[in-house]
C-alpha cells in the first residue's frame, strides 16, 4: 500500500495530473483488488497530506475509469431503480464490459455512495449530482508505455505532448477564473499556485501516446 500511496503523492503535486488509485496500483506492480482498493482509500482520507491534494470529488480518484463510464451508463439506462443483474445486464449491453465487470463496479458506486441498494434493488442516491461537479464522471487518461495517469482535461493532455502548443500558450499565458465551468474552488487555488511555466513538469513529446477519453462514447445528462 505504501507504494501506491507514493505513486499517487507524487502524481497529486503535478497541476495536471488526477491520477486514481486503480492506475496507481499497476504503475507500483499490483494487480488490483476492490478490497485493497478501499483501504487505500481509506488511508487517504485519513492521511491530511493525501487529501488535502484531492481537488476534485474523491469518485474521480476512487473510481477506476471502467466504473465511471458504468456510473454514466446508468445515468441513462435507470430511471426509479431496477433489479441489480437486470440493470447489470443492461448496462453490459452499452458498454463493451461483461456482466460480471458491471456488477463489480454497481457494487463500487454503492460503496462510494452514487447508488444506494435496497432490497436487492439499485436506486440513485440522492448524493448522486455531487458526482457531476469538477470532472464528474469524465476521463482522460494517458497512456504512455507502462505509464498509465488521468489529467483534468483535453487541454491537459494536449500541453503535455504538443511542443507548439505548448509554446504558443506561454507566449500568451491564461488564467482560469472562479466562474470557469466545472472549475472547483480547491483546483483554481492549485493552478493559481504555479506560474504558467511551471504547469507541465514532464513532457511526452516523443514516442507513442495514447488518450483514452470517455467524453464521446456516452452522452451525459442528469434526470431528475
Amino acid at each position: 500500500m505504501e507504494a501506491v500511496l507514493r505513486v499517487l503523492q507524487e502524481d497529486w503535486q503535478e497541476p495536471l495530473r488526477c491520477t486514481n488509485i486503480e492506475q496507481a496500483m499497476s504503475r507500483a506492480g499490483l494487480p488490483f483488488r476492490d478490497a485493497d482498493r478501499r483501504r487505500i482509500a481509506q488511508a487517504i482520507l485519513e492521511d491530511r497530506r493525501l487529501a488535502d491534494l484531492l481537488r476534485w470529488h474523491p469518485s474521480a480518484y476512487f473510481l477506476t475509469n471502467n466504473e465511471r463510464l458504468t456510473a454514466r451508463a446508468v445515468l441513462q439506462t435507470l430511471q426509479g431503480s431496477a433489479e441489480e443483474a437486470d440493470l447489470a445486464r443492461r448496462v453490459s449491453e452499452v458498454l463493451s464490459l461483461t456482466e460480471d465487470e458491471v456488477e463489480a463496479a454497481l457494487e463500487a458506486l454503492a460503496w462510494i455512495g452514487f447508488l444506494d441498494r435496497e432490497e436487492g434493488r439499485l436506486r440513485l442516491s440522492p448524493h448522486a449530482p455531487c458526482f457531476l461537479e469538477g470532472v464528474g464522471l469524465y476521463f482522460h487518461e494517458v497512456a504512455a508505455g507502462a505509464e498509465r495517469f488521468n489529467v483534468n482535461c483535453f487541454h491537459d493532455f494536449v500541453l503535455l505532448t504538443s511542443p507548439a502548443y505548448r509554446a504558443r500558450r506561454l507566449r500568451k499565458p491564461t488564467r482560469r477564473g472562479p466562474d470557469a465551468p466545472g472549475m472547483t474552488t480547491k483546483m483554481l487555488a492549485f493552478l493559481q499556485s504555479f506560474k504558467p511555466e511551471d504547469l507541465v513538469r514532464r513532457t511526452y513529446d516523443q514516442g507513442i501516446v495514447q488518450l483514452h477519453d470517455a467524453s464521446e462514447l456516452i452522452p451525459l445528462s442528469w434526470r431528475e
